[in-house]
């Protein structure tokens, strides 16, 4: 957290010699290498954190976490067809996970695959009907489908959900504050 809001070049070097330093003591130790990655995407050294999330995936060849944090990056980095490889596998790991279905319909809309997003979409918000996130990403794929009507019921619908989770979130706060 410290290094997200205050990146200091002096800092970066010492802090990787460390990371480096503590693999080649404890190779076996995925949780490390774990580490390591977030401070290399953090730090913007994307190539080595895929290649450290390649590494943690030979170490736990069967979890959802490796593809799901490598699928996460290559789509970043516009590397879509291995992103959306790696996060089709996370979900067969991990299927109840809203994060992952989230960022399969994102590849499919950088893809411009809009009719396969739209459906996606659609799928999801028949388990999560009240999640935000998803009414969003819909109504920008079905904008690039052209179907601005559609579009704009889903931007409501996202409005909505937002407000709603804005009352909820001020009302428990009251609450914490009246005891």
């Amino acid at each position: 957290a410290v290094v997200e809001n205050d990146i200091r070049p002096d800092l970066i070097f010492p802090a990787r010699d460390l990371y480096q330093r503590a693999i080649l003591g404890n190779p076996d130790d995925f949780r490390i290498r774990e580490n390591y990655a977030e401070f290399l995407e953090i730090t913007g050294d994307q190539e080595e954190c895929l290649a450290q999330w390649s590494e943690i995936h030979r170490s736990l060849p069967t979890h959802f976490g490796p593809f799901y944090h490598m699928g996460l990056l290559e789509r970043k980095l516009g590397k879509l067809d291995e992103a959306m490889k790696h996060l089709e596998i996370a979900f067969k790991y991990r299927p109840e996970s809203l994060e992952i279905r989230l960022e399969i319909g994102q590849c499919f809309s950088q893809l411009g695959q809009n009719v396969e997003a739209q459906a996606h979409f659609e799928k999801m918000s028949q388990h999560w009907p009240d999640h935000a996130g998803i009414h969003y990403q819909w109504a920008q794929t079905l904008a690039k489908l052209n179907r601005r009507d559609e579009a704009l019921e889903k931007l409501r619908k996202t409005v909505e959900l937002r407000s709603e989770e804005h009352t909820s979130e001020l009302q428990s706060r009251r609450n914490l504050v009246c005891r």
